[in-house]
């Protein structure tokens, strides 16, 4: 059966014969642009922080939005303060130069220190808000207090290997689990069918024994006995899955189902 097409998104747009590469960044910022207006402001922030990103540049960049005129002169004006205020003290302190000497002079020494640690402290800032806006909206449910540092979803291979890592480093970790543990890969997948794949070649190994430069090697075959080998090896890798394993790690194993509501 056809699958139905994806609806798609209709762009007017104006094209010339030539001028490929510009059409093709126009286009792009079309299909992108409801973040960029909606979050114009914060993106003219951080890019004024940036003093490898030529101002003229940004400033025809946001032309394109719809940010309105007083928007971007104030947040241009904030983002612009805390560099200008860093380059002003820098080449103040460079005209005080009288002399070799005034080189190493502790204004001039602060000031290069100054425009040293002026991006790692806008990154931080930046870094903060973005943390903000983007727990926004589970502010209201945010707990208090945590009592685990560490719930892991299912105890299949990576969630097994997942809490073990956080127990090591001792966080409290809770590993919660709807059927058995090890998961597919234990009871199901890689250990079982490795375990079948084992047998099998070795029987044909026997069966085509005369390449091996053997002769009179035989293997009567008995499903029964060879599915009874698979759940002998589950079994012997199972105590380094179990619960048991787990809860002596200081692990809080759950059996049952769980989701994730929110951050």
């Amino acid at each position: 059966m056809a699958q139905p097409a994806r609806p798609s998104r209709a762009v007017r747009l104006t094209l010339g014969p030539t001028h490929s590469d510009a059409n093709g960044l126009l286009l792009a910022y079309q299909e992108n642009r409801a973040p960029i207006d909606r979050k114009g402001a914060f993106y003219l922030f951080t890019l004024r922080l940036i003093p490898a990103i030529p101002f003229f540049a940004l400033n025809l960049l946001m032309g394109l939005t719809r940010m309105k005129t007083w928007t971007f002169f104030w947040v241009s004006q904030v983002g612009m303060f805390a560099g200008t205020v860093a380059y002003v003290v820098a080449g103040t302190e460079i005209a005080k130069i009288d002399a070799l000497g005034g080189v190493l002079s502790p204004g001039l020494i602060g000031a290069f220190v100054l425009l040293g640690v002026f991006p790692l402290v806008a990154k931080r800032v930046v870094d903060m808000v973005k943390r903000q806006q983007v727990y926004a909206r589970w502010k209201a449910v945010r707990p208090t207090s945590f009592d685990r540092n560490l719930i892991v979803i299912g105890a299949g291979a990576g969630g097994l290997v997942t809490a073990l890592i956080g127990a090591a480093v001792k966080s409290k970790v809770t590993l919660v689990e709807a059927h058995k543990m090890g998961g597919d890969c234990l009871n199901f997948g890689c250990v079982p069918s490795k375990a079948l794949i084992r047998s099998a070649r070795l029987r044909h190994q026997m069966t085509h024994a005369s390449q091996y430069g053997l002769r009179n090697a035989t293997a009567e075959f008995s499903f029964r006995d060879v599915m009874a080998r698979v759940h002998a090896v589950i079994a012997e890798i199972a105590p380094h899955d179990s619960v048991e394993r787990f809860t002596s790690l200081d692990v809080d194993v759950l059996q049952g189902h769980a989701k994730i509501v929110n951050p």
